[in-house]
């Protein structure tokens, strides 16, 4: 919920002699304004994931991790990437792989390719924990470009779409191919639900 300034709560306070009534009013409608919005998110899922319509919404619609757990709580749809480890990325468990019978060993077998390019490439001490960060910072985004290039390619033959979460170490899941605009809609209800601190951001890879 957006914070409220002390000028704000000032202003509420001096309008009326009953303003203390009118500022609780405005800060319910505010609540409910939210929850509404945080269960659009939860709604589209069960609406992507018909598995998800057999689950209990969460009391607390407005955290990310409590989403995650909700949405990971008998499949596996939200996939975790460890950058510096990359071979920790989901693939393996992903519910919607197994489903569209993906050839998972050859995807795993295309980004460790891949990725051992990109590393022969390197100077050796590039691999040093005290190398310069930006420039390991860059190796890390080309792994995750990598990583990323690779399970798309290998979705769209499955008419799948990649969607991934972005943060410092990143999250992924595959939804079904659709319209942009469809596909633009599921990235806003979920930017305006969990992005509103900027800490991650959903965005179609």
């Amino acid at each position: 919920m957006q914070r409220l300034t002390r000028m704000k709560i000032r202003q509420w306070l001096s309008i009326k002699p009953n303003s203390i009534l009118y500022f609780l009013i405005y800060i319910k409608i505010s609540q409910h304004k939210i929850k509404t919005m945080t269960q659009k998110i939860y709604e589209t899922f069960q609406e992507i994931f018909p598995e998800l319509k057999q689950q209990t919404l969460p009391e607390d619609l407005t955290e990310f991790t409590v989403f995650e757990n909700w949405v990971n709580q008998d499949y596996s749809f939200i996939q975790y990437v460890e950058i510096k480890e990359y071979d920790i990325n989901g693939i393996n468990d992903s519910t919607v792989f197994k489903q569209k019978q993906v050839d998972i060993e050859a995807l795993n077998q295309a980004i460790d390719t891949d990725v051992g390019v990109l590393f022969d490439s390197l100077e050796e001490d590039q691999f040093d924990e005290d190398y310069d960060f930006e420039a390991r910072f860059e190796i890390e985004q080309k792994v995750e470009e990598i990583l990323f290039d690779q399970i798309k390619h290998f979705a769209e033959q499955k008419q799948l779409t990649l969607l991934v979460i972005f943060r410092e170490n990143p999250y992924w899941l595959l939804v079904p191919s659709q319209d942009e605009l469809q596909l633009q809609k599921i990235v806003n209800e979920f930017n305006q639900c969990f992005g509103q601190d900027g800490d991650l951001t959903m965005g179609v890879y």
